[in-house]
């Protein structure tokens, strides 16, 4: 059974951009915000600091967080265009931080890439 989506919907801009990938294809590069964001830590942020990003798991789920350097968590990446490539690099021990770029009580926009 085929959907239908007027064009309107189907040429929507919205959420994170594609990751660019260059080289080993672990060299990735994305804006995004973050879901989930613990608004307790991150009222506290601010604009150019640097989050930690590392992979977590609960059980049988894993999940991509943004920390602190104390390891407080600041929220999640998740639902966009690359996510499975990022836990694979992170995986292999590939390293990346978050660039907060805003941040505020219920928001925390990053922008990520490899260290």
């Amino acid at each position: 059974m085929g959907g239908y989506a007027p064009d309107q919907i189907k040429k929507s801009k919205g959420g994170a951009a594609p990751p660019t990938v260059v080289g080993d294809g672990c060299d990735l590069e994305f804006q995004t915000d973050l879901v989930g964001v613990q608004s307790t830590v991150s009222a506290g942020l601010n604009k150019g600091a640097i989050l930690l990003v590392s992979l977590r798991a609960q059980g049988h789920i894993r999940s991509v967080v943004c920390e602190t350097a104390g390891g407080a968590v600041v929220g999640t990446l998740a639902a966009f265009r690359g996510l499975s490539q990022l836990m694979g690099c992170l995986e292999q021990g590939v390293g990346y931080v978050a660039l907060i770029e805003e941040a505020s009580f219920s928001r925390c926009s990053v922008k990520v890439f490899r260290r």
